[in-house]
């Protein structure tokens, strides 16, 4: 390594240092550089390679050890890979959408081996203790409401049952979709910094022209009968493998609803803010959600984006 990769890492990693205080220390500014944090090992990744920015990440993860506890490491083990990720791919010239992708599978693999950690050697299970927290509350919100001469539905533990059991069945899902909810912010917030700082970012698609492959209908159809044809008993690994892989996919094709509303409006000539609106009430809509569910699989498997630019070009 040269004198000027060390001396630049050197200061790189002060400023990290600067940032990770105010992050363990002054609270609400704190939120705020957590979502940062990432900057400084994408910034030295890309302008240098991935070598030196893993050797970055191991001086980082000792700055951390020192300035703040063992606790700490566990955050900057996920966000700094993460940047090293988004880093190396700026260093490669890949696209965002191929970042993205590759700092989501980074995310979940730390997130996974971290969550197994977290059982196997320190015995704490954070999904049993909200499965607790949550009967806890459902205890007290029913003795409150008969206190205050409120009937609940007979079956009203046990619709909060069922919805606990299928949070934990859904577990994996879970995992994957707030890492790739993480990565998004993450990349949204650090890639206008970096360009900034005078890192050339390639060019990626627009938002619009993202889609999913034809051939993901066919997967969805092969999983859907698979959940038809094959008796799965819950709690079973089949069950919880086909339950999970239905949820993945329904939630790729919300996805790709999105994109096809965005690509609508896009063709229509109609303002960016409309197709964000819609998105944001759809999204807190459940109804709404179903929809855009159903036009991304007529989009995929029908093409109709494709359909609507012929029609323009006629």
């Amino acid at each position: 390594m040269s004198i000027r990769k060390i001396t630049e890492g050197a200061i790189v990693l002060a400023i990290y240092t600067i940032m990770l205080l105010i992050l363990l220390y002054v609270p609400i500014i704190g939120t705020i550089m957590l979502l940062v944090l990432p900057v400084p090992f994408i910034y030295y990744t890309a302008k240098n390679n991935w070598k030196d920015g893993f050797v970055f990440f191991v001086a980082s993860l000792a700055i951390t050890f020192i300035v703040g506890s063992v606790l700490s490491l566990p955050m900057t083990i996920s966000l700094g890979l993460t940047g090293l990720v988004f880093g190396w791919c700026i260093h490669t010239k890949r696209d965002r959408f191929t970042s993205f992708i590759a700092g989501t599978i980074t995310f979940l693999i730390i997130l996974i081996i971290q969550y197994v950690i977290s059982i196997a050697i320190f015995n704490i299970n954070y999904l049993d203790e909200f499965t607790l927290t949550i009967n806890e509350t459902i205890k007290h919100a029913t003795s409150m409401m008969e206190v205050l001469g409120q009937d609940l539905p007979a079956d009203f533990e046990k619709q909060i049952g069922a919805t606990i059991d299928l949070f934990i069945v859904l577990l994996p899902s879970m995992f994957v979709l707030s890492s790739a909810l993480i990565v998004l912010f993450l990349q949204i917030i650090s890639y206008p910094i970096i360009k900034r700082l005078g890192i050339q970012i390639p060019a990626s698609k627009p938002f619009r022209e993202l889609s999913l492959p034809r051939s993901i209908i066919w997967y969805f159809l092969i999983v859907l009968i698979l959940s038809l044809i094959i008796p799965a008993q819950e709690g079973t690994f089949l069950y919880n493998a086909i339950t999970n892989l239905v949820y993945i996919m329904q939630m790729l094709f919300v996805f790709q609803g999105i994109t096809f509303i965005f690509y609508f409006a896009y063709q229509k000539n109609v303002h960016k803010a409309v197709p964000v609106i819609v998105t944001i009430f759809a999204l807190l809509n459940p109804l709404l959600v179903q929809i855009v569910r159903i036009l991304g699989i007529i989009d995929v498997g029908f093409g109709l984006r494709n359909r609507l630019t012929s029609k323009k070009n006629k």
